[in-house]
């Protein structure tokens, strides 16, 4: 009788605090100002690739609204001397501004977007190109789990070591029958699975743990990846973002650490973007064919 006595009154305490919490809270209308937006330039630079800037503008955090891409805005590039390097065109497969002069490694460049009533300027140096070596593929260093045996991809670059950088890696492995290079999923190296961030673009890490010297990957190969008899085995990409690259994929490293924080500090995205948001970076990209 006492323990059915104590359950009722424990189910009244509970249906009084409810109440109590609901009658507690109150709707206070909050009037936000209108919602400006900003121009946003997302552009990088090769010594071995054409220049590719996407442009769209900024969203409130309540427009649920998909971003779409400018595809009618003046985008031209200069030289450190403000000589006109290249006017870009927009090209609908890349979803962005392309152009095809190639970087020099050393020098700076400046871009100047006009949209509309928007204008925005950024100016980035390329940096040193960090070469690959060694690379070499060994075919059947052991068997898999079905008896299939299993090939060994690996290579070496050296890290400057006067600067923090990070890099940017694709590899890709030689599809024979379609005669294009497919990119390899590199989620099983223990360095890519825990020190990189895979993006849509490849996978970007730091050189934190190995600052100065020189690194080794190695990745394992599964069966059936290399063609026998095919054109070539593999395509090695290694980008070297320069600093403003730099600092804009540390900064984004520190935005998604704190996303599920309750407790972290603010973190603001860096930009080099003069009247607008995003990044104009630059990169000298290193690449090694394996036949």
């Amino acid at each position: 009788m006492k323990i059915k006595m104590l359950r009722k009154v424990n189910l009244i305490l509970l249906i009084l605090g409810a109440l109590l919490l609901t009658n507690c809270s109150k709707e206070i209308p909050i009037n936000l100002p209108p919602y400006i937006e900003k121009i946003v330039v997302n552009g990088l630079m090769s010594d071995l690739e054409g220049s590719l800037v996407k442009i769209s503008k900024s969203k409130s955090s309540t427009d649920t609204n998909n971003i779409n891409a400018i595809t009618n805005a003046s985008v031209q590039l200069y030289t450190e001397n403000n000589q006109l390097f290249e006017v870009l065109t927009y090209n609908s497969f890349e979803s962005g501004y392309k152009g095809s002069k190639l970087a020099l490694p050393g020098s700076s460049y400046t871009i100047k977007v006009l949209y509309q009533n928007f204008e925005a300027t950024a100016t980035t140096k390329i940096g040193t190109k960090t070469n690959l070596s060694n690379s070499i593929y060994i075919d059947s260093i052991g068997i898999d789990s079905s008896g299939f045996p299993l090939g060994e991809l690996s290579f070496s670059f050296s890290d400057l070591g006067t600067e923090d950088n990070y890099y940017r890696l694709n590899v890709s492995y030689w599809d024979n029958s379609l005669k294009i290079f497919a990119i390899l999923n590199l989620d099983d190296n223990f360095f890519i699975n825990t020190q990189s961030e895979k993006t849509k673009n490849g996978y970007v890490f730091s050189d934190r743990t190995f600052s100065g010297v020189t690194q080794t990957l190695k990745f394992t190969v599964p069966f059936g990846f290399v063609a026998i008899g095919g054109d070539y085995k593999f395509l090695i990409s290694l980008q070297t973002l320069n600093n403003d690259f730099t600092k804009y994929e540390r900064s984004r490293e520190l935005y998604n650490n704190a996303i599920n924080s309750p407790f972290a500090e603010p973190v603001f995205i860096y930009s080099n973007i003069k009247g607008g948001l995003g990044i104009f970076g630059g990169s000298s990209l290193s690449r090694d064919t394996l036949k």
